[in-house]
């Protein structure tokens, strides 16, 4: 061809003849169809016009995404990573995303960039989470989520545990002295890793490991430390960790005479229990963070950077200011785990109220343009009402009033050996100097590790406790009467907020004081209406009218099935929902399994205490101490197996309800057929039963895919890879319980029928003398 471009591929070469052809053929009817085949040719196949469509589009989210990629790439301006003007938290919204180099951000819907009016409204924190962004990395080779506060730190959907980082953290976490464990970071990261000897500096400082303490600015800058917490190790590290076994097993001070070397046992279960969470911590953390060629870790960092990647830190509480970005990103990597793209689905609540609520809700996330808003009131967008469900429930901190009881437990579990030894007549925390310090310190380290591993198994009750609520929710609303509207209202401010603790108080007292007096004060209005009154006055009009539309069930969130948009938009926000926080899901996951082995062993430590006692002499002090961890690990692997499986059992009603959508569908379906309840024009009854049969079809397909992936494919999943269910529940209690009660029934017999108790010398398990042959 004359024309042809030489750089033309073969392909275009042959699709372009193909057009020319076609452009000038004709039909037998007469008709010119040129057009038509040019375009299809166009659009190269017709499987790629079809993925266009906002459906597919929307049902497979990674395929959309990557197209974005490739049409914007290039208007997207990218920075190099090594831009030192990254600003960080406060940054302006135009200066917060700092693209590695080579990548490429997925914009917002086109319809959620324009006209958006709330940016005004957003304080600063909310304002930079809105630009967290997803990109294809070059490095990872995928796509993933850029924070708009840590620089260089990034969500990367399906990562691989990291075995190499799990098993060198177990080493260093098990050294428990801070010079041993920067030594061996620097020996292992440097000899064995590769690392200069500046970056395995920068890996022991977001370890919190230092040579020496710490002191002043200067230090901390030549030991590349993020802060000064490796300071508090140098004086617990020898008092938990060092003295009190030194002490016991040296006999220093007759320490023996008050501590019997069995005691440590339980300590020792819970130091390794603690630095298995570590490891999996950093096992599972992305790339992008633990990456021996790029990883955040060998680099310069804060201690907002460190917070964010920190259980109990972050996840507990994911809306605060410092890492206000977290459940954002968490959102993005949801919806690249699910391979959904919510930006082009829209979904009718049901009421322009309820609309409102969610939008208020959502922060401004997937928020629609002012003219689709206007034209339907009453719809929102997927993104906006997955983010107004993450807000509501997954972003609910930890209870602050759970802590004050883990502390108490954790008290209680330090004081049994001390009571157990009182009991026996032995002085609780020893008689001679060092063993009184050596039991100060082993009552300070059993404290410590006990209200550690108890944090970190109470968070993850707490996780799945979450994730119930969210998909409760989002069950609920397609069925009558739906999800109350004011669940989805902020609460309402604190009375008396700026008088500081003295506020919680006088709360408290006032509320007293009108449960028990039914005088109406302020001129016969009650108290508690006068300060509604002033609380409502602090709040906007729309938030008022909000409220007041939320005491009636006219207006709460009910989702129409037999709706395609609606329902299609349901079941994918329901898919993503199911892969939020996944990268924390997998870390509770190890966790259930490392609390289910610590249960195991502690409770297999009581069988060995009584059918060794032959071999083996041990004290009460030592067999309270196995119970009393033995119970309570057992339980909170219970609980944690039971919030698990909740999830799962959710799924056969929600079946159930859409079954009987279903139902309703196809009794209609056979009154159109027999001729009942007519409309009165054919045109109109065909066009209802046509409606009526794609929506059957769509809520029945809707209603396998349910079963098949939440029930079969990708169920909750606890122990690793066992499916959370209540046969699980019952298996762990069972065998927990058959080994206590084992364990008890042991130790009774001995007790009643062999001559065995505790009278012996400092209170150890001993035979009676007259009963020995």
């Amino acid at each position: 061809m004359e024309d042809s471009n030489p750089n033309m591929t073969p392909r275009e070469l042959w699709q372009r003849a193909v057009s020319k052809v076609a452009a000038q053929r004709i039909v037998d009817d007469g008709t010119q169809d040129g057009a038509a085949f040019a375009r299809v040719v166009k659009q190269r196949t017709f499987i790629r016009m079809v993925n266009s469509e906002s459906a597919f589009k929307a049902a497979f989210g990674a395929r959309s995404l990557r197209n974005s990629l490739s049409l914007s790439s290039k208007k997207l301006v990218a920075k190099e990573a090594g831009d030192d003007n990254f600003e960080g938290i406060g940054a302006s919204s135009s200066s917060v995303v700092r693209p590695s180099a080579g990548a490429q951000f997925v914009p917002e819907a086109e319809d959620s960039r324009a006209d958006s009016h709330a940016e005004g409204n957003l304080e600063k924190a909310e304002r930079v989470a809105r630009y967290v962004r997803v990109e294809a990395s070059e490095e990872e080779g995928c796509l993933r989520v850029a924070s708009a506060y840590s620089r260089r730190f990034y969500l990367s959907p399906n990562s691989k545990f990291n075995y190499s980082q799990f098993f060198r953290s177990f080493l260093y976490e098990a050294l428990s002295f801070p010079t041993l464990q920067w030594i061996a970071v620097l020996v292992v990261e440097t000899l064995v890793f590769g690392h200069t000897v500046e970056e395995a500096m920068y890996c022991a400082g977001a370890r919190f490991f230092a040579p020496i303490p710490i002191i002043g600015e200067r230090m901390r800058k030549a030991f590349r430390q993020i802060d000064k917490s490796a300071n508090l190790m140098f004086v617990l590290g020898p008092v938990l960790f060092v003295i009190p076994p030194l002490a016991v097993f040296a006999d220093l001070g007759e320490t023996r005479k008050y501590i019997e070397p069995m005691e440590l046992l339980p300590l020792l279960l819970m130091v390794l229990v603690q630095c298995g969470v570590i490891s999996c911590k950093y096992g599972i953390l992305p790339a992008s963070y633990t990456s021996d060629a790029f990883g955040k870790i060998y680099q310069p960092m804060t201690p907002e950077d460190l917070n964010r990647t920190l259980i109990l830190g972050a996840w507990n509480d994911p809306k605060n200011e410092k890492h206000f970005d977290l459940l954002k990103m968490e959102m993005e990597n949801a919806c690249l785990e699910a391979d959904v793209d919510l930006n082009h689905t829209e979904i009718n609540v049901g009421s322009a109220h309820a609309a409102r609520a969610i939008r208020m809700r959502s922060r401004g996330i997937g928020e629609r343009s002012e003219k689709r808003m206007n034209e339907t009131p009453e719809t929102v967008s997927g993104k906006e009402l997955m983010a107004a469900l993450v807000d509501v429930h997954i972003g609910r901190q930890l209870p602050s009033e759970l802590m004050p009881f883990i502390m108490l437990i954790s008290i209680l579990y330090g004081l049994t050996g001390p009571v157990m030894r009182a009991w026996c007549g032995v002085p609780m925390f020893g008689g001679t100097h060092m063993s009184k310090f050596a039991a100060a310190g082993l009552f300070i380290a059993s404290v410590m590790m006990f209200m550690a591993n108890f944090s970190f198994a109470a968070t993850c009750a707490w996780h799945y406790r979450r994730q119930y609520d969210v998909m409760e929710a989002l069950s609920q609303m397609v069925r009558f009467p739906g999800e109350p509207l004011i669940n989805f209202l902020p609460p309402k401010p604190k009375p008396n907020s700026k008088k500081g603790k003295i506020a919680p108080v006088k709360a408290i007292s006032g509320a007293i004081i009108a449960l028990n007096s039914p005088v109406p004060q302020q001129g016969g209005q009650p108290a508690t209406k006068a300060k509604e009154d002033d609380d409502e006055e602090k709040e906007s009009e729309e938030l008022r009218e909000l409220r007041r539309a939320a005491k009636t069930d006219e207006f709460d969130v009910v989702i129409d099935l037999k709706d395609p948009a609606s329902c299609l938009c349901w079941s994918l926000v329901r898919r993503s929902m199911r892969h939020m926080g996944s990268s924390w899901a997998r870390r509770m996951n190890l966790y259930s399994v490392i609390f289910l082995l610590a249960a195991f062993f502690s409770a297999g430590m009581i069988l060995g205490l009584y059918f060794g006692a032959n071999r083996i002499n041990h004290r009460l002090a030592t067999a309270a101490s196995c119970y009393f961890l033995a119970i309570m690990v057992s339980f909170l692997v219970s609980l944690t197996v039971y919030e698990a499986a909740a999830i799962n059992e959710m799924v056969p009603r929600v079946r159930s309800w859409l079954k009987r959508e279903s139902v309703a569908i196809v009794a209609q379906m056979a009154y159109l057929g027999n001729g009942w309840g007519r409309s009165g024009t054919d045109d109109r009854d065909k066009q209802e039963a046509e409606e009526l049969r794609g929506a059957y079809r769509l809520i029945e397909t809707v209603e396998q895919y349910i079963r098949l992936e939440e029930e079969e494919s990708q169920p909750v999943e606890v122990f690793s890879k066992i499916k959370a269910t209540p046969a699980a529940v019952t298996f762990v209690v069972s065998s927990l319980l058959s080994m206590l009660l084992i364990a008890m029934q042991r130790g009774f017999t001995m007790m009643e029928s062999e001559g065995w108790s505790y009278d012996g010398k400092n209170g150890e398990f001993a035979m009676d003398p007259s009963r020995q042959e």
